[in-house]
């Protein structure tokens, strides 16, 4: 079986500038796998190019064996959360729920319920805090059960009020699917590579990979 994502020498230019470039990348099932590189270094275009918003200029990508710009259906085993976790700024936390439960036929009401937990139902998206609106983009993303799971941006730094005990169950929900990939992306620690993947903790990131 083939890993649940696959770069094959990809870059992405724009007029001039490559953003991306060379990017031969292979994430192993069950992996948990963090992208550290300073502003400017491409991980927000990778990410973007796993979920087919962008477009390599050269290059291959594969997410379950399948390209995510040719075949789109295969986003529906992909659970994405972008940069400022970007939802519909005049739904509920309710309406936000049950439009997700309603578009996804896999739905999965307890593993979303974990992450709303102190926030109001009644309660408008765009008066929410970042890190709450970053909970409820998760609890939609991760709701879904989906094959491979991307967080962009501080979505992880956000997510820290939620304490150690909530992310544990977190990391053992993300674990369940036999297939389950997290790639997260972050800002290095001062002094890190431009492209690393970054092993944060032996526990909380087992099969950690470095780009080949």
């Amino acid at each position: 079986m083939s890993a649940p994502l696959v770069l094959h020498g990809v870059g992405k230019r724009y007029r001039r500038r490559w953003a991306l470039r060379d990017c031969t990348l292979a994430v192993p099932e069950r992996a948990i796998v963090g992208l550290a590189g300073p502003n400017g270094a491409g991980k927000s275009t990778l990410l973007g190019l796993t979920v087919g918003l962008l477009a390599p200029t050269e290059g291959r990508v594969e997410v379950l064996g399948r390209d995510p710009r040719l075949e789109q259906d295969v986003l529906a085993a992909v659970g994405y959360v972008a940069r400022e976790a970007p939802l519909y700024r005049s739904f509920s936390v309710r309406d936000t729920i049950e439009f997700a439960r309603a578009t996804n036929p896999g739905w999965d009401w307890s593993i979303a319920s974990e992450y709303l937990t102190r926030l109001d139902p009644g309660q408008r998206v765009s008066s929410l805090t970042a890190g709450e609106r970053s909970r409820l983009a998760l609890a939609v993303a991760l709701g879904k059960r989906p094959a491979l799971v991307l967080l962009d941006g501080e979505v992880g730094e956000q997510l820290a009020p939620l304490g150690d005990d909530r992310d544990a169950r977190g990391a053992d929900l993300l674990g369940a699917p036999p297939r389950e990939v997290e790639l997260a992306e972050r800002d290095p620690p001062r002094g890190g590579a431009e492209h690393a993947a970054h092993r944060q903790d032996e526990r909380r990131l087992p099969g950690a990979v470095r780009p080949e």
